[in-house]
């Protein structure tokens, strides 16, 4: 899984891997697409 951080100085690719840290991919998607507060 893939995360872009797009920034004022360019994009930051960022590889998410919910096998090995599923609760910290979790926060970070939910927070990121806005389903999580």
């Amino acid at each position: 899984m893939e995360a872009t951080l797009h920034t004022n100085l360019g994009d930051i690719r960022l590889e998410l891997y919910p096998e090995q840290a599923p609760e910290t991919v979790s926060n970070f998607v939910g927070l990121a697409t806005g389903q999580k507060a």
